[in-house]
Order: structure tokens, then sequence, then C-alpha cells
């Protein structure tokens, strides 16, 4: 062998047993193929992944939604409280937790906005949290408004007024306005 070929044998990629011309290059993955993985695989699992993604933050944004109506009808007046009520009642009954949770930290104006919230909610799992109110809240307006609401509810028919009588016979019995006789 000439010297200079063996030492270009000798620095070639390949080494000495190579074919002249030719230095063989790593063979790349081919398009079908993202890392070493089947890039069909690949997709699949991006798309199941982001498909999964909304749906585990639905609840939360969901909740945040409410939080935020919430908020807006505990601290405003007027027509942007009223905007905010009319917005809860396309929640229904998941927006109850959040005003039982913002009725303590309210105005007074704020207590009477989410009484209201819970009026025109209609939903009877309200009517637990309106006699609480009617019971126990410091507020004299924040008591009667409970109560009227409660009242109101208690002259329709159905679940919802059954549980409404219900729940004015517990205040009135707690008040000791129970009917004597």
């Amino acid at each position: 062998m000439v010297p200079a070929r063996a030492a270009a044998a000798k620095f070639s990629a390949a080494g000495a047993g190579a074919p002249r011309g030719r230095i063989p290059v790593p063979r790349r993955p081919s398009w079908r193929y993202a890392a070493g993985v089947p890039l069909a695989r690949s997709v699949a699992v991006l798309l199941l992944g982001l498909l999964a993604l909304p749906a585990c933050t639905r609840r939360e944004l969901r909740e945040r939604e409410i939080r935020d109506e919430v908020a807006i009808v505990a601290a405003r007046e007027g027509a942007l409280a009223d905007r905010s009520i009319e917005a809860l009642r396309r929640y229904g009954r998941d927006a109850i937790p959040q005003i039982e949770a913002a009725l303590p930290k309210a105005s007074t104006t704020g207590q009477l906005n989410l009484v209201m919230a819970l009026r025109r909610l209609g939903d009877p799992e309200a009517i637990p949290l309106l006699r609480h109110l009617a019971l126990r809240n410091e507020t004299e307006a924040v008591r009667i408004e409970s109560e009227v609401t409660l009242r109101s509810w208690a002259r329709g028919t159905g679940p919802r007024a059954e549980r409404a009588r219900a729940a004015l016979r517990q205040i009135e019995e707690a008040q000791g306005r129970g009917s004597q006789g």
C-alpha cells in the first residue's frame, strides 16, 4: 500500500476495509421516525395529551369563572352586579358553594346581592344556606331578605316549596314565633 493511501485509510471514517471513494454516513432515521419512535405513535401520544389537557382544567376553569362572578356580585352594585347574577344562573347549583364562601367576607350590600343571586338561582340546595342566614346573620336586612326569599319559594308547589316551608317552620321555632296552639 502506498504510504499516502495508508495514511488516508488510517484517518478515514470507514477505516481500511471500506471501498475507495465512499465514506459511510451514519444512517439517519427516516421521516417516519421521531427520535427513534414511529412518527404515528408520537403524533397519537401528542394528540391524546392535547385532548386530555382541556378535560383536566375544564372544572378548574368553571370554578374560576364562578368565583369571579361571585366576587363581582359581592363587591359591586347596579347593572354590573345584575349581569353577574344572570351569569351565575348559567352555573346553577355549582355556584352555591362559591356564594356561601363569599358571604362572610362581603359587605352588607354584597350579602344582599348574594342572597338575591340565590333567589334567582332558585335551587332547593340553597334552602339550608338561606335558613342559616335568616337565623344567624348579624345584619337584619340580610336576615329579612333570606326569610323573604324562603317565603316566596314556600308559596309555590313542588319539592322546593315543601323544603322552604320546612325551613320557615324551623326559623319560627328557633325565633320563638312558633304557633301557640
